[in-house]
Order: structure tokens, then sequence, then C-alpha cells
């Protein structure tokens, strides 16, 4: 896979293959604003990710996965105060629907965070140790494959820029004349 989209919307349906009645959400950490911005959903649910298409970092359990790199469990959506308040809204107005256990999953590569898995198991589940380390597994895949990709796009980049301007250089101009 070489690009974000295409590693997202793989990473999506793996999950959704685990547990029939989830729904994932893959968000993407933007440093800069302090936000985690949707870059993908599946599922029963995902016609309610246009209502929650980005989370504050500042005050959110999704906020908290990526300060602490570590999985965190939501056992109801519309109760648990470090839940933005979207999500909280949703839950409400949706209870049927968003019941059941909420795993926010950190995607990381060795130190670096690239952004979170919202994963709605559709149903109340107990976590063992042994699942929180395959949810850690998960997020350690997808945001190595994260990584690759970011580091291929900048590869890429670099071949076909000046380094000083920014500006395409000889080798994009000939790769342009070649597609036209």
């Amino acid at each position: 896979l070489s690009d974000t989209a295409s590693v997202v919307r793989e990473s999506v349906k793996i999950l959704l293959e685990e547990e029939p009645l989830s729904t994932a959400w893959i968000y993407r950490l933007d440093e800069k604003s302090q936000k985690l911005w949707m870059l993908d959903s599946g599922g029963r649910l995902a016609y309610l990710s246009r209502e929650n298409t980005e989370i504050p970092l500042e005050g959110s359990v999704s906020g908290k996965a990526v300060h602490t790199g570590r999985v965190q469990l939501i056992d109801d959506l519309a109760s648990d105060a470090r839940v933005n308040r979207t999500a909280r809204k949703l839950a409400h107005t949706h209870p049927k629907e968003l019941a059941g256990t909420n795993i926010i999953i950190p995607l990381m590569s060795g130190d670096r965070v690239y952004g979170t898995c919202s994963y709605h198991l559709g149903l109340q589940r107990t976590l063992n140790q042994a699942d929180f380390e395959a949810f850690e597994a998960i997020g350690q895949i997808i945001g190595l494959a994260l990584a690759s990709v970011d580091n291929l796009e900048e590869m890429t980049f670099r071949a076909n820029h000046d380094s000083l301007t920014q500006l395409p250089n000889r080798a994009a101009l000939h790769e342009a004349f070649r597609q036209h």
C-alpha cells in the first residue's frame, strides 16, 4: 500500500472482519492544530462519521491515547467525561447503536503517534490483558504502515523538488512530459 488512503481503507476493512457488529473510525493526528481528523470509517455506524470528523486532543479520551501511547477503554460513550462532546451527544441520540465497548487505539511507529483508531465493538465486552496487547499490536502495525507511507511521500518529494527552493526539479519536469 503506497498511500495513506489505501492503508486506512485496508485497516478499517480488516478490523470490521473481526467483529461483524463493529465500526472503526481512523483519525490522523495534526500536531499543529492539536486535533485528530477523520480519514475513513466503516461498519454499520459509518453514517455517524459526518458528525464527528474532528476530535480535539485536549480533554478527550483520544487525546489521552495520543499522549500516553496506550489503548483506552470506554464502557459508556454517553456518560464518560473523557469523551468529546460531539461523541457524547451522538451516544445520547443513538443509544442502541452506540451501546457497547469502545476502544481507542493509538496508531504508533516507535515513539511517534500518527493518529488513533476508534473501534466500536457493538457489544459489551470485558477485555483482558491479552486483548489490550492485541489492540496495541494492531495500532503499531497501522502506525508503521502510515510511517512508511509518510517516508515514501517525503522521499518522492525530495527526489522531484529542489532542496533550497522547493520548486519542481528536472526529474519532475521529465515525469510531467512523460505523462502528457
